[in-house]
């Protein structure tokens, strides 16, 4: 004969209402059945719980789609630094990118990223920048294709349009040209857009929407909004 008895609801005003099994050995005192069963609710009450609890701390948190903020070599390159050479001397900067010594040229550009930023690169690989030459409205045009965006204002890629030559009646004058960027970004749901900016005189303008990140896509709204 079983010394084991299920406790099922509505067997007994002792019943356990859980439907758990209970150790209770036949011929018990009533008073201590009781007490066994109320012991059994508890025990079963308290796993319940710890289980509950596991499953709720023990999850994995999603990780955000992207991370908040830009890696800072990346920023500053693509928005800060290149920028700002080309504006000391753009006649100079588009010569050097279209001349045989471009490779050295950009692995100054990273130099000063890293010096601007206080540390080394390591959180990207700075070979992965692709340039491209070609003319814009018969303009001279260079868009650089950076290293893969993952967060919010990163560049896809940077173009930088010759829009007028240094005039020989005004002796400070340098040249003009245009600096766009098409940018990484987050719709509300999570899903990844571009956005179509232009950096003029130290404002960053927003244009919406951009297209997709591809050196013909960029090309072609460069061209439409010169």
């Amino acid at each position: 004969m079983s010394y084991l008895k299920r406790c099922s609801i509505g067997s007994s005003p002792e019943a356990d209402s859980s439907g758990e099994v209970c150790k209770i050995r036949d011929g018990m005192p009533a008073e201590m059945h009781r007490r066994r069963v109320t012991i059994c609710k508890k025990v079963n009450q308290e796993k319940a719980s710890l289980k509950w609890n596991r499953m709720f701390w023990n999850r994995k948190k999603t990780p955000p789609a992207t991370p908040a903020d830009p890696r800072d070599h990346h920023y500053v390159f693509a928005h800060i630094l290149v920028r700002e050479v080309c504006a000391q001397d753009p006649i100079r900067f588009f010569a050097l990118v279209a001349s045989p010594e471009q490779k050295d040229f950009v692995a100054w550009l990273w130099e000063m990223t890293a010096k601007q930023v206080g540390r080394p690169i390591t959180e990207f690989d700075p070979g992965q920048l692709e340039v491209n030459t070609f003319r814009v409205n018969d303009a001279p045009a260079i868009l650089l294709k950076m290293p893969v965006p993952i967060a919010a204002a990163e560049a896809h890629m940077v173009g930088v349009i010759l829009t007028g030559l240094p005039q020989d009646e005004e002796p400070e004058s340098k040249g003009s040209f245009r600096y766009f960027t098409l940018e990484h970004g987050v719709n509300l749901d999570d899903t990844i857009r571009t956005v179509f900016c232009e950096w003029n005189e130290g404002s960053h303008l927003n244009f919406g929407d951009g297209p997709p990140p591809t050196v013909e896509a960029f090309a072609s709204a460069i061209e439409a909004r010169l």
